[in-house]
């Protein structure tokens, strides 16, 4: 993407029809940004499309001579001496035969590339003399230097090899025939390069009939025959496109209709060039700073709606500038609305959308909330801001919403209804949906009424015509994006009075199929999750008697040990056993031979409780999920995880048992290899409920449950084949967590009961751990704690030591996680030591790092965990002592 600054304003924009991308010169003054090679991205775009206004021998010729490339630049750096005209980035659909060698100078580097249009304000010095602080001889100038280009200028500078180059009738690097006024210096001996039959002298500039010119290709200089002045690619391409618009649309561009935006990333959204009608989508200024942090440093008193006042102006600009690019709606998404706010907060929406009411007269403006129910109090102030036009609503999630609708709605306003789950990636119900979009089309009027999803869809999978090996039956119960966006067709064709039989059929029998197959209901795994209810599933003993049967066993005096798995996937033969290119015991062969590896590692490194590394595995959830009935996995489920990371979640479609042992094969066999207590590692029933796509015909509380017994059986199944260690994680027990207080009571009683249920049946020697983020220590330390975990390890590189410190009120202990093993710095053994010593005095029962070592290369991981081993070792020493002291 383009890294645009305010005030940027644009140059030129030439477009021509039949191709994807316009040419877009844009120039802000004052930009000091760099361009480097590395910013420069080739990337393929298709031929240009028929069009009448370009001959077939035309797009012949082009073919031939070059491909069409786009080029992004995040910037430009200043060019020129007075800082008033600066190029500060730019696509361009260029031919690379005349502009590729300017943007990849060997010499320098980097290139660029100005077209002159117009004049800019007449300065001392004519611009094209001063580039980057040099003062090059440029060949043909008609004018005086000094002094500005003419309006009517059409010179081209290029920088490359630190001059200009230049040839006479507009060669492939070249400029203007003719040269400077004499007096000056020969460009060809500026260059440093002369030419053998030049008859002037070497200390005046070439004439104005001067035949040579350099070639680089060649190395020398050559004489070439006059011809007429080659038309620039800029400007073929502006007459083309003027060519072949049609008066209307060009009355329409002298009107103003279809400016050109200063904020080029803005043009690409609302580009009716293109010809998509697109709805530009921005965060509402009120949750944008709802949703801020507060920088290291900063008071926490100081409250982010004191900024409300300086952010209006920048969003009164963007709205002008989308305006002006043609944009008929604007929508502003405001989700913090769903959340319980108090009234300092609401009077804050009230007060932005006022301010910025006269901005938004001419355009219509849909502001969306989504994720959960819209509270009361928030409705009124919703419905009533100032320069909306509509209002969206999730009426996926929760009911409270549509009765708000239901029990009065603005006239004249627009309803976007999101009735189709942008969540979840179930197909939807349409008789359902379209009953309930009928009852609110007599509330808001047949014209007013508008079918949505009921929120993005970034939560949900591409398309699901990708995937070729996933049960027909299931296959037919699901709807991803692609077949979403057909479902909110459908509806709002329904509406319309154009409803498709046929489709509408297909759903019905496929909603049908869904609630009787066999595959999805197990009446032993429900009355097993029914029996739950109710039951605390405590273990018989307090934490601190289980402490001490498990020491007299164990003989664990403060143990280093890891959390997660240490070796990298194997993909090589995980991808060839899938494909059957290998049989199961050379895949066996290969996973053994991986874990005696990370086995004698951590033996070498005295490490007190080993991992066996899990190399048989891909995403931990995933992997679970693929050894459990009710499951499905997709081979092209990708949803984004953040940033660039992407997961694929597996699907829960019925319910879950556990029909396979997952990991029980895998511990035996290398408890064996060990001399240690090995651990068995075990994603939560949360964990996996929270990382799938969950069944949305009952109710997510059974479906934990069902999960939390099938994880029981693996852990009791494990002790009995001598694992007297086990990690339990619950890392993802805050993503499901409900955004309204009073019902997040509730899901954390669920949860942490859940979590209880997997250990409750185990012997008191068998010591529990269970891992977690430390924002959720931090937002609810009593539901951790209640998980009766005999330990709980923790990330605790970003961890407030005084929110650590409440570990401290309870019997278990706590494995701190004691250095970022992803950082690229390794702290010593002394700074380890003295950093937990500072956080915690007691209930230190493990010391462990912070994450997981798949993504980390070996050497690192070595050093680091050789510096824990130490700490540990000093605080032995430190423990053994103190008690030695105590004991005289």
């Amino acid at each position: 993407m383009l890294e645009m600054r305010q005030n940027i304003r644009y140059v030129s924009l030439a477009y021509k029809k039949g191709l994807e991308n316009a040419t877009r010169v844009a120039c802000a003054p004052n930009c000091r940004a760099n361009l480097s090679r590395s910013s420069l991205s080739p990337k393929k775009l298709s031929p240009p499309k028929k069009n009448s206004s370009i001959t077939r021998q035309t797009r012949r010729d082009e073919q031939k001579q070059s491909s069409l490339f786009l080029f992004e630049t995040r910037s430009i750096s200043r060019f020129d001496s007075d800082r008033r005209f600066s190029l500060c980035g730019f696509l361009c659909v260029f031919n690379p035969t005349h502009f590729w060698p300017l943007l990849s100078s060997p010499a320098l580097g980097t290139g660029a590339y100005w077209r002159g249009v117009g004049s800019p304000p007449r300065r001392p010095r004519c611009r094209r003399l001063r580039i980057g602080g040099r003062t090059p001889r440029v060949l043909g100038c008609s004018d005086r230097t000094r002094g500005a280009p003419s309006t009517a200028c059409e010179w081209t500078l290029a920088l490359r090899d630190a001059h200009p180059v230049g040839s006479r009738g507009g060669g492939d690097r070249g400029v203007r025939s003719g040269g400077p006024r004499s007096g000056t210096a020969c460009a060809r001996r500026e260059l440093g390069r002369w030419g053998s039959s030049c008859g002037r002298s070497s200390t005046r500039a070439p004439s104005r009939t001067c035949r040579r010119r350099w070639s680089p290709r060649r190395s020398r200089w050559s004489v070439v025959r006059p011809r007429q002045r080659r038309e620039s690619v800029l400007g073929r391409e502006k007459r083309e496109e003027t060519e072949s618009v049609q008066p209307e649309e060009r009355e329409r561009e002298k009107s103003g209709e279809r400016g050109e935006t200063t904020y080029p990333f803005l043009n690409l959204f609302a580009n009716f060039q293109l010809g998509v009608d697109t709805v530009p989508v921005l965060l509402g200024p009120v949750s944008y700073l709802l949703l801020s942090k507060h920088a290291e440093g900063v008071d926490r008193a100081f409250s982010p709606l004191s900024l409300l006042g300086k952010i209006l102006p920048i969003y009164r600009e963007v709205v002008s500038e989308l305006k002006a690019a043609g944009a008929s709606w604007i929508q502003f998404d405001e989700p913090t609305l769903v959340l319980d706010l108090d009234s300092h907060q609401l009077q804050a929406f009230t007060e932005a959308y006022s301010e910025l009411e006269s901005s938004l007269y001419g355009v219509n403006v849909v502001v969306e909330t989504y994720f959960a129910d819209v509270p009361a109090e928030a409705y009124k102030v919703l419905t009533s801001l100032k320069g909306v036009t509509g209002f969206g609503f999730d009426l996926v999630h929760g009911t409270q919403t549509l009765d708000l609708i239901k029990g009065g709605f603005p006239t004249g306003k627009y309803l976007f209804a999101g009735v189709v789950d942008g969540r979840n990636i179930w197909a939807n119900d349409l008789a359902g949906s379209l009953s309930t979009l009928l009852a609110l089309e007599i509330i808001v009027g047949k014209d007013k009424l508008v079918v949505s999803t009921s929120c993005s869809l970034l939560h949900v999978p591409v398309d699901l015509v990708n995937e070729t090996k996933l049960d027909d039956e299931i296959k037919s119960w699901l709807a991803f994006a692609a077949q979403k966006v057909v479902e909110v067709n459908a509806l709002a064709k329904a509406l319309a009075g154009q409803k498709d039989e046929a489709f509408f059929s297909a759903n019905a029998a496929a909603q049908a199929s869904r609630k009787s197959s066999p595959r999805v209901t197990n009446e032993a795994v429900q009355k097993a999750a029914a029996a739950l209810r109710g039951s605390d599933h405590r273990r018989a003993t307090t934490v601190s008697a289980r402490f001490d049967a498990q020491q007299k066993k164990l003989n664990l005096v403060m143990p280093a040990a890891t959390i997660d798995s240490i070796a990298k996937e194997l993909r090589s033969p995980h991808s060839q056993y899938k494909a059957k290119k290998i049989s199961e015991e050379e895949y066996i062969k290969a996973i053994k031979e991986e874990i005696d590896k990370v086995v004698k590692l951590q033996e070498e490194l005295d490490i007190d409780v080993l991992v066996y590394g899990e190399p048989e595995r891909n995403d931990m959830v995933e992997y679970f999920g693929e050894q459990l009935s009710g499951f499905a996995l997709t081979i092209n489920g990708w949803v984004q995880s953040y940033g660039s990371r992407c997961v694929k979640p597996p699907i829960i479609y019925g319910d879950v048992s556990r029909p396979k042992l997952p990991y029980v094969f895998w511990s035996t066999a290398v408890q064996s290899m060990a001399t240690g207590p090995m651990k068995g590692m075990l994603p939560g029933p949360v964990t996996i409920l929270n990382w799938s796509f969950v069944r949305n015909d009952q109710p997510r509380s059974d479906t934990c449950y069902q999960i939390a017994l099938a994880i029981k059986d693996e852990v009791e199944d494990l002790e009995k084949a001598g694992i007297d260690v086990f990690q339990i994680d619950e890392l993802a027990l805050r993503d499901g967590l409900p955004l309204r207080k009073f019902e997040q009571a509730s899901y954390l009683d669920w949860t942490v009961h859940s979590f209880r249920i997997t250990n409750c049946g185990v012997q008191d020697t068998t010591q529990i751990h269970t891992h977690t983020y430390y924002s959720q220590f931090n937002d609810f330390p009593l539901s951790i704690i209640n998980t009766d975990a005999d330990v709980i390890t923790i990330e605790n590189c970003r961890f407030d030591e005084s929110v650590f410190r409440e570990g401290v009120n309870y019997g278990a202990g706590v494995g701190p996680g004691v250095h970022d093993f992803h950082s690229p710095s390794i702290p010593s053994a002394e700074q380890i030591a003295d950093s937990i010593t500072k956080k915690l005095a007691r209930n230190i029962v493990s010391f462990n790092p912070d994450y997981k070592f798949k993504t980390c290369e070996h050497a690192g991981v070595k050093r680091a965990l050789e510096n824990m081993v130490a700490a540990v070792e000093l605080l032995r020493a430190e423990l053994s002592h103190a008690i030695k002291e105590k004991s005289e």
